[in-house]
């Protein structure tokens, strides 16, 4: 079940990071602003939250390397498909965000796992959907949709 600290911050995440198995993790604890780790036949180690985030971020951005994005007038929006999935989620852009009908924004809006104040979520679909319409991140969107509108 995915909660406020596993969207981010867990084991699987963590063995990615290190290029270890996830049994060879040992202990596994987040504290108040970083997560300490112990690997079996190392030292135990303490990961940044920044180390995190920007994990979450590369691995939605790789993520979204595969799939298909097209414009519908239907839906007011994009489809985007993963063909190795054969799963379509619907992606719809406003002024200050792109949002998507997937699983994993929706737990990013519930639970803003990147500690904003102001949430904003970016799952995979979204960064295809920026990718199609030429942007390279979400700031880069909303500073533009900014621009346009004044």
């Amino acid at each position: 079940m995915v909660n406020a600290t596993n969207i981010v911050y867990s084991i699987s995440a963590t063995a990615q990071i290190l290029g270890v198995a996830k049994e060879a993790i040992r202990s596994f604890q987040v504290w108040g602003s970083c997560v300490w780790v112990w690997v079996k036949g190392s030292r135990p180690r303490f990961l940044s939250f920044k180390l995190y985030r920007a994990f979450f971020v590369d691995r939605r951005k790789r993520d979204a390397e595969g799939l298909q994005v097209f414009k519908s007038v239907m839906v007011g929006g994009y489809i985007v498909r993963n063909p190795q999935r054969d799963s379509k989620y619907i992606c719809t852009p406003y002024h200050n965000r792109i949002e998507c009908s997937c699983e994993d924004f929706k737990n990013q809006v519930a639970f803003n796992p990147l500690g904003l104040s102001r949430p904003v979520a970016c799952c995979k679909h979204v960064y295809a959907t920026l990718v199609h319409l030429g942007y390279t991140s979400l700031r880069e969107y909303i500073i533009a949709q900014a621009q346009i509108a004044a």
